[in-house]
């Protein structure tokens, strides 16, 4: 809760819109099935931009994150 209150608070001062993929923090999955979720996901938003995490950063969730993505 208390990463979600911090990028909530983040998203306000840089005036975007938070959205969460519904990943547990510290056991993000990278399959099939989350790849084709984060595809639906783009597609349906259509944004603009996407802030993700480096995709080399040390905490392995958010290189899982970063492929995501990448891959969506």
């Amino acid at each position: 809760m208390i990463r979600s209150a911090e990028a909530r608070n983040a998203c306000e001062v840089l005036k975007v819109q938070p959205v969460y993929f519904g990943q547990i923090d510290g056991n993000t999955v990278f399959n099939r099935d989350q790849m084709v979720k984060m595809e639906n996901l783009l597609q349906t938003l259509k944004p603009d931009l996407v802030f993700i995490h480096w995709p080399i950063d040390t905490h392995p969730a958010h290189q899982v994150t970063a492929e995501l993505t990448f891959q969506g």
